[in-house]
């Protein structure tokens, strides 16, 4: 059923522009992320909202209410956000000097989705290189 609603996908651009810091749930990791913000933020959120409307289909809790779209660089073990936070914000301070605040720390061209449950890894669609 995901290869039926995701299969008409065109490649897009995604531009990995934002430094973001993100906890785990139960607290046991720490991650440093860069978030899309804006190139690609639309047409992954519309393919958050398609593995939703399949997950309600099955009596499944949404794969993610509000979708925060990124990538993570790096992992700590416990809660370290306060600390990772203020080496991003003074980090971005001196990026953002040389830099305009809507360039991007590097950008990606969508190639596909991949759904992996337990060890196996499901092809849902892919663009051969181009």
């Amino acid at each position: 059923m995901l290869r039926q609603r995701l299969q008409f996908q065109r490649r897009y651009w995604i531009n990995f522009n934002k430094w973001e810091v993100f906890v785990n749930d139960d607290g046991s990791r720490t991650f440093l992320s860069l978030e899309i913000v804006t190139g690609g933020l639309f047409e992954i959120t519309k393919q958050v909202q398609a593995v939703n409307e399949v997950y309600r289909l099955h009596n499944l809790p949404e794969f993610y209410k509000d979708p925060r779209p990124h990538i993570s660089i790096a992992w700590a073990l416990g809660d370290i956000s306060d600390t990772l936070k203020r080496v991003v914000q003074v980090e971005m301070k001196r990026y953002l000097v040389g830099s305009s605040p809507q360039k991007p720390v590097f950008t990606s061209k969508f190639s596909g989705i991949l759904c992996k449950v337990g060890s196996k890894c499901h092809e849902i669609c892919k663009f051969q290189g181009e």
